[in-house]
């Protein structure tokens, strides 16, 4: 799902298969509105759909650098604040963190908000893979967290 307006572009999507490395995302096939819009701060929650088994950092790693260039190429001062994975994977939060550090991105750690189940939908919807997903209380903490650090550019 892609909204924009002129303050904002709200995007989601699953840009790799399920149980996939991710190794050839289609960015340019998703995203190439979101790259017209010249995003001034880009906020990224990436790698939950990577199963953890098969995480490999130099494969994720490369294709996450691809996609933030690929959306802030066109305008250099573009924010990049990114997250740790939502469902805790350390491998992943070690290599996201790292990737934040070097390339001076943001980094906000949210893999602690699904370890409480009051967080969680879980009995909201009747399928299990989507009852572990943030429900109503693991979303505000979720702003909260973004929002703290969109705050620091605008």
């Amino acid at each position: 799902w892609l909204q924009i307006n002129t303050l904002l572009v709200t995007l989601g999507q699953n840009i790799c298969k399920a149980k996939s490395k991710c190794e050839n995302c289609p960015i340019e096939k998703y995203f190439n509105e979101a790259k017209i819009f010249k995003p001034d701060v880009l906020v990224c929650s990436l790698s939950a759909n990577i199963p953890s088994d098969d995480f490999e950092q130099d494969i994720f790693v490369p294709n996450l650098a691809k996609f933030i260039n690929y959306l802030s190429d066109d305008n250099k001062n573009t924010k990049v604040i990114i997250s740790s994975s939502f469902f805790g994977n350390e491998n992943k939060n070690k290599a996201i963190e790292e990737y934040a550090k070097i390339n001076s991105a943001s980094y906000v750690y949210i893999s602690d908000i699904a370890k409480n189940k009051e967080n969680l939908a879980m009995n909201l919807f009747k399928h299990r893979g989507i009852q572990i997903h943030p429900g109503d209380k693991g979303m505000k903490i979720l702003s909260e967290r973004y929002l703290k650090e969109i705050y620091r550019f605008i």
